[in-house]
């Protein structure tokens, strides 16, 4: 076979089918090697690569050691791209300018352009654009202990929040609720939870106050109250409470969902019991307390 300038061999095919072999010199002497042993046991410096089908389980070894596993699928209009190892480092700087760039991350609707769904600005700031921010784990949250705390701080754990509607207040005697009634819808509320705080308020109207005989306690609070801390009701209205002449309040019990109704007294506080209700008593109530 003549000599020819490689501009004037014919085109392989391509893709190759990794039999094809090469001319190298290998330690002074010309052997051959297919294309498939080319890179067989070294690793390979990519920095520009497209990939048009499937790459599952390659390797990639960082500078410093760190090992991910790489792998891309190419479904109908639906790329996707899995990486997994310690770190991955997106740096969507620019060295040149000094200006930062924008980190967004897209989710497909059917067609390869998508729509934002996370942004990352230059300056770190976060925007969610499509849907909720959801914790997925209880007991976890926002973690705010890169502020500065007060002495006696206990956590800087943000881990819950939660409202909602409060339909089965009501008010027992010595725990006892023999033969109450209550007007139509005159027992609800509603409630905020905020951590562990919770702020509440409340309605409840007497058609009976029954039979049952003691002490006065709402009852039907969202969640029980620690073994810890003060939690207190006022009552900002009330109408057909006997005997009262001063401003009644209530203690919310420790580990309840309860509270006890009192009026001050002379030196000290006095409990509110069945005789100061009437079967038309209403009152209206607000509060908080820590769970």
């Amino acid at each position: 076979m003549a000599d020819k300038k490689i501009s004037a061999l014919t085109g392989a095919s391509t893709p190759l089918g990794g039999t094809e072999v090469l001319p190298i010199v290998q330690s002074g002497a010309t052997v051959k090697v297919s294309i498939a042993n080319l890179t067989a046991g070294r690793g390979i410096s990519v920095l520009s690569a497209t990939v048009g089908k499937s790459v599952e389980g390659s390797t990639i070894t960082w500078a410093n050691s760190d090992v991910a596993n790489v792998a891309f699928y190419q479904a109908t209009n639906y790329p996707s791209a899995f990486i997994y190892g310690r770190v991955l480092d997106i740096n969507a700087g620019s060295s040149n300018s000094g200006g930062g760039s924008t980190i967004r991350l897209l989710t497909a609707d059917g067609n390869l352009a998508g729509s934002e769904s996370v942004v990352i600005d230059k300056n770190g700031k976060v925007t969610v654009s499509r849907d909720n921010l959801a914790i997925g784990t209880a007991g976890k949250g926002i973690d705010f202990s890169a502020n500065t705390h007060a002495a006696g701080m206990t956590s800087e754990l943000l881990n819950d929040y939660e409202e909602g509607e409060i339909t089965d207040y009501g008010i027992s005697f010595d725990n006892l609720s023999t033969g109450i009634t209550y007007a139509s819808g005159r027992r609800n509320g509603k409630y905020t939870k905020i951590g562990r705080t919770v702020y509440f308020n409340g309605r409840i109207e007497l058609t009976s106050k029954g039979s049952a005989t003691g002490v006065a306690r709402i009852t039907g609070l969202p969640f029980a109250k620690d073994s810890t801390y003060n939690g207190g009701i006022q009552l900002y209205f009330y109408y057909g409470l006997s005997l009262v002449t001063t401003q009644p309040w209530a203690i919310i019990e420790n580990s309840a969902t309860t509270a006890v109704l009192k009026v001050p007294g002379a030196g000290a506080t006095v409990n509110l019991t069945d005789a100061n209700f009437n079967n038309d008593t209403e009152i209206l109530f607000n509060g908080f307390y820590f769970v």
